[in-house]
Order: structure tokens, then sequence, then C-alpha cells
């Protein structure tokens, strides 16, 4: 459990870093955020492998990284948001 957890966070982080990366690229933080979303699948990815290793049902580990997937986006925009009306 402490893994899946750990997996979750590692996810949030690598959204805060891509989007710092590619904030000056574009105005709208939904494509920030889309774009940051994509360039970490590979992280859920690899959370996805390491449930499976240990068992977890198909759709509980769907069910588990949507959920966190899902949630780490809504923290992120405001977050992004702040960032850009700062003019960061």
């Amino acid at each position: 459990m402490q893994a899946m957890v750990a997996g979750m966070n590692d996810y949030g982080l690598c959204l805060r870093d891509e989007a710092l990366k590619i904030m000056s690229k574009y105005q709208d933080v939904r494509q920030i955020a889309d774009v940051a979303m994509t360039e970490c699948q590979k992280v859920l990815d690899k959370l996805d492998g390491m449930m499976e290793e240990n068992n977890y049902s198909p759709e509980f580990r769907k069910s588990y990284i949507t959920h966190g997937r899902n949630r780490s986006a809504k923290v992120m925009l405001p977050e992004i948001m702040q960032m850009k009306a700062s003019g960061y």
C-alpha cells in the first residue's frame, strides 16, 4: 500500500515539474495540464505494473489510478492558475 501512495505522490511531483518546465509555452492552463499529464503518464504506467505484480485486480488498478489522476489534476489546475497570475 505504501508503494501505491508513493507512486501517486511521484505522479503529483512529476506533474508540477512538467508544468513548471512548459508554463511559458502555453497561455491556457488546460493545455499546460494536458501536456504535463501526457508526459507523466509513464509514472502511472509504472504504478500499474507494480500493482499488477502484486496481484491487484485490473478493476481495482484502473479505479485507483483513475481516481488518483483526476485528483492530481484538480489540485494542479489551481496551482498553475495561481502561478500564471503571479507572473511565473
